[in-house]
């Protein structure tokens, strides 16, 4: 439940960053640039080329991104492909979440999460890679950590662990000398990938990939955290702010459009004057309260959704027993878990209680400041 959150937040600062940035509607992004941009670079569109060179940092939202030029700094992009040709030179490092990667150029470190890599330049330093396929036909110069199910090299020389079972030959490892990694292999898999020596330079550290054995204990520890963060909030908010919980079903029920309303507009004005405030370089600290702000809402919001539907069921129930109202808050909170389960449906549901849970903590505070004015005017009077 918590893990989606973080989902709800990108797609909100990707849509941010689309009004804000400039946006390239155009197949490629490639006239009339300077030969040399000398400051940081937000690009968004869908396909987007950069061949111009860039003293700064490149910050790329798109469909596919291919970069032919040099950049002195660090490069972030978001993209479905990602492409660095020949010419391309990265002297800081590529932070990436892609489909396809595809490494032609030079760069110093690599960090990516993508379904297939392909690294046919030169790596400096490190390379820090969960994909599915990492084939190698370049040169990492220094270490790799990975996560993968097959790790390949170029041309292709198959060596197989068991040539019996066919899904052991789907994990195998191809190995040429073509590719190589200087210094320490260091990979987690399902099954241990056959890596002849030659190919690395130093140690190869084998690590198992338990996840799918450990997926029920993984989903009862998640249910006992979640559990545990609505606790936590439901009893800060009885020392903190009681009205809350006794007005939270009010909110809910009666004012269910304002609640909305105030749970979307708000995390879109937090983020609009972060980065505004970020790229117009006036205050760094003021933007990181600000989404440290949203943070808090964001964790907190699923929690607060709770609460207002367990103080609305004992509401209309009568039930005044503090034993049996903490009681029926947990039984809401394994029933809101267990439908975030559901396919499909999980992320629609999280999105929903998400949203309402920021309005139902934003939407009281505003309209208790426009009590407070209101009541100051009619004194005044």
């Amino acid at each position: 439940m918590l893990k989606k959150n973080f989902s709800i937040i990108i797609a909100l600062v990707i849509f941010i960053l689309s009004l804000t940035i400039p946006i390239v509607m155009a197949e490629n992004e490639t006239t009339e640039e300077p030969d040399s941009q000398k400051s940081d670079v937000y690009l968004s569109g869908d396909d987007i080329t950069v061949d111009y060179n860039i003293d700064g940092n490149l910050f790329v939202v798109a469909n596919s991104v291919t970069i032919n030029s040099k950049i002195c700094g660090d490069v972030f992009i978001f993209a479905k492909s990602t492409t660095l040709g020949d010419q391309s030179f990265i002297s800081g490092n590529l932070f990436t979440y892609s489909d396809n990667i595809d490494i032609k150029g030079t760069m110093y470190d690599l960090y990516a999460i993508s379904k297939n890599v392909n690294i046919s330049g030169t790596i400096y330093r490190d390379i820090k890679v969960s994909t599915d396929t990492l084939n190698i036909s370049g040169v990492v110069e220094r270490n790799a950590f990975v996560k993968c199910s097959n790790i390949s090299f170029a041309n292709q020389t198959s060596t197989s662990e068991n040539d019996t079972s066919s899904e052991e030959q789907q994990d195998s490892s191809f190995v040429t000398t073509n590719g190589k990694i200087s210094g320490n292999l260091n990979y987690i898999s399902k099954s241990e990938l056959n890596i002849p020596e030659g190919f690395v330079g130093s140690n190869v550290t084998y690590k198992p990939d338990n996840s799918s054995n450990n997926q029920f204990a993984n989903k009862i520890t998640s249910l006992c955290c979640f559990i545990f963060i609505v606790v936590i909030v439901w009893l800060l908010c009885s020392w903190i702010a009681p009205k809350f919980i006794n007005n939270s079903h009010t909110y809910l029920t009666k004012k269910t459009f304002s609640v909305i309303f105030s749970g979307l507009l708000t995390p879109c004005i937090l983020i609009f004057i972060s980065m505004v405030l970020i790229m117009s370089k006036l205050t760094v600290i003021v933007s990181l309260i600000l989404f440290a702000l949203l943070f808090i809402l964001l964790g907190i919001s699923v929690s607060c959704f709770v609460i207002a539907i367990n103080s609305f069921v004992c509401t209309k129930l009568k039930i005044n027993n503090k034993f049996l109202k903490f009681g029926l808050l947990i039984g809401y909170s394994c029933l809101l878990w267990l439908l975030s389960l559901i396919p499909y449906v999980d992320s629609m549901i999280t999105f929903i209680s998400t949203i309402i849970g920021i309005g139902l903590v934003v939407y009281p505070i505003i309209t208790k400041n426009k009590i407070i004015y209101s009541e100051n005017q009619q004194e005044e009077n």
